[in-house]
């Protein structure tokens, strides 16, 4: 995936997230008050440059994680991980070693079992 379409990408999940997301915590913190819509305006253009910027940045290494670019025997869990956990990896490398140094025990005592 290019910049581009990468960009693209970001910026439209990002919009529609923080969307969402604003309303609903906006609406929990004010309730339906005259200037509801302003407030929510506010809060959703502070946020969504930060998601919109974060989306476009840690992308490439989410998916690389979520398409399972490192290689696991089939059999297990690993391969199925979720996108989630994956975001995290991204985030966190001490996490992500400790996940790899996990799966590999995981697809040693596998492959040790008939």
């Amino acid at each position: 995936m290019n910049a581009r379409h990468r960009l693209i990408l970001a910026l439209l999940m990002s919009s529609v997230m923080v969307c969402m997301v604003k309303l609903l915590i906006t609406f929990l913190d004010l309730g339906l008050r005259s200037d509801f819509l302003l407030q929510w305006a506010k809060a959703y253009l502070i946020a969504w440059p930060v998601a919109a910027t974060t989306a476009f940045f840690i992308m490439p290494s989410a998916r690389h994680h979520a398409v399972g670019a490192t290689p696991h025997a089939s059999h297990c869990w690993a391969d199925r991980r979720p996108a989630l956990m994956s975001c995290a990896f991204s985030c966190c490398p001490l996490l992500a070693q400790g996940y790899r140094i996990w799966a590999s025990i995981e697809v040693r005592k596998a492959s040790s079992h008939p």
